[in-house]
């Protein structure tokens, strides 16, 4: 999953991309939660794409998303980023639209 965006006003492109032995095909519904350990304001540190419904008839190996999150203003290179709840973590590259 690669997340760029633009600080300026929260935009966003999310690529999201499978493994070439398993690929998207058929229904399903993609849901993106992402978690910014490093900001501690409740309306800033969470960033979700949900309710995303696909119906593929050909295989698609990779996935975008593109819209605008006002909690993105507030997200820097370097903050810590969790996936879930689980042991999912990573820090956040400089990767910004502008």
């Amino acid at each position: 999953m690669m997340l760029s965006f633009a600080r300026s006003d929260g935009s966003y492109r999310l690529a999201i991309m499978a493994h070439p032995d398993h690929p998207f095909l058929g229904t399903f519904r993609l849901n993106v939660n992402l978690f910014n350990a490093t900001l501690g304001v409740a309306r800033i540190y969470f960033f979700n794409d949900t309710m995303n419904d696909f119906t593929l008839a050909t295989p698609r190996l990779s996935l975008v998303l593109s819209r605008t999150h006002t909690a993105l203003r507030f997200w820097d290179a370097g903050h810590a980023i969790h996936t879930n709840s689980l042991a999912c973590f990573g820090r956040l590259l400089a990767n910004f639209l502008t």
